[in-house]
């Protein structure tokens, strides 16, 4: 393993995320890019965006390659799809092969998976949530990554296994739903890195 090294999994859910609320989503994730972007060794970034279909947004990305032009995030269509299950099932087996494929010295000594969902899913089609949780709890209890939730819907929690302590709720009805909750992902994220 690569000292310093980590490896970011994104999954964010753009279904049911109005219009209006794209900027505040943007301007989170920027802050979230600046502050890490301070912090010591190296940090990548693969990513998924999902509502009716899921499209991947960065792959490997180094953090310090990220530019504004990068921030954008394809919001809702309307139809309050949610492809969770399937997104960041196909997120985590992409990257599992890629770093299975990577020589041991050049893989990150920590990946972090950073899942943001409104509601439930309700249009995966490949997934489910036993075959999530099992993937998730393999690659926590085997491999050592972390999971971090944000969701306004505690139950997503339960159904995939992810402890309270990393889950941070989200506040739909909220000014700004995004800021506090990034902030706090920033801080969860922080810690991890130091601590590497």
């Amino acid at each position: 393993m690569k000292e310093k090294y980590c490896e970011l999994l994104f999954g964010f859910d753009c279904g049911s995320i109005a219009e209006t609320q794209s900027e505040q989503a943007i301007k989170a994730f920027k802050s979230f890019i600046a502050a890490q972007k301070k912090l010591d060794g190296e940090l990548n970034i693969t990513g998924v965006s999902f509502n009716h279909r899921i499209q991947f947004v960065y792959d490997n990305r180094p953090i310090k390659k990220i530019t504004a032009k990068d921030y954008r995030f394809d919001m809702s269509d309307g139809r309050g799809e949610c492809h969770m299950l399937d997104a960041v099932s196909m997120l985590m087996d992409n990257v599992g092969e890629r770093l299975s494929n990577t020589p041991e010295e050049e893989r990150p000594s920590q990946v972090v998976v950073i899942v943001t969902m409104f509601g439930r899913d309700n249009a995966s089609k490949k997934c489910t949530h036993d075959r999530l949780k099992e993937m998730i709890a393999l690659q926590r209890d085997v491999y050592k990554w972390k999971f971090i939730l944000a969701t306004d819907y505690t139950i997503n929690m339960e159904k995939l296994g992810i402890d309270p302590d990393d889950t941070i709720v989200i506040k739909r009805d909220s000014d700004d739903m995004f800021g506090p909750a990034y902030k706090t992902i920033n801080e969860m994220v922080t810690d991890i890195r130091n601590n590497m």
